[in-house]
């Protein structure tokens, strides 16, 4: 999967405020996943997870392995360097860390968002685009 130039495509777009309420992504199909200036079209959520955690990784691992296991989720943890705390785990390239991958489309996007906004960056830089 090439990294595509970014075009304009009306896509999702997140609210400013932590704490609020993103779109419902429930039923809906990804065609593509714009974060930091690179869109990649994808048809699996999964693929928009990894390709943004793979930029975060690339930008800052050190600080990204050092906040992403603090990301946990109701039950367990959605990133651990312990696969065995994960339900369907996989490795995260470049770190010694693994994602859980057994997550709806709702949870993906709040993590990814989470993850962006615990790394300092503007929440609008990140978009899904849907069916």
């Amino acid at each position: 999967d090439a990294i595509e130039p970014v075009a304009e495509v009306p896509m999702h777009k997140p609210r400013r405020n932590s704490g609020v309420s993103h779109p419902d992504y429930t039923g809906r199909e990804i065609r593509s996943v714009q974060f930091q200036g690179k869109r990649r079209s994808v048809h699996k959520w999964r693929q928009a997870m990894e390709f943004v955690i793979g930029i975060l990784v690339d930008e800052n691992k050190d600080q990204f392995e050092l906040i992403a296991p603090k990301v946990i989720g109701r039950k367990r943890p959605y990133i651990s360097s312990e696969p065995k705390l994960l339900r369907v785990p996989a490795a995260i390239p470049k770190t010694n860390l693994f994602l859980e991958t057994n997550l709806s489309a709702n949870q993906i996007a709040r993590l990814c968002f989470n993850l962006i906004e615990q790394l300092g960056y503007d929440p609008n830089v990140l978009r899904f685009e849907t069916n």
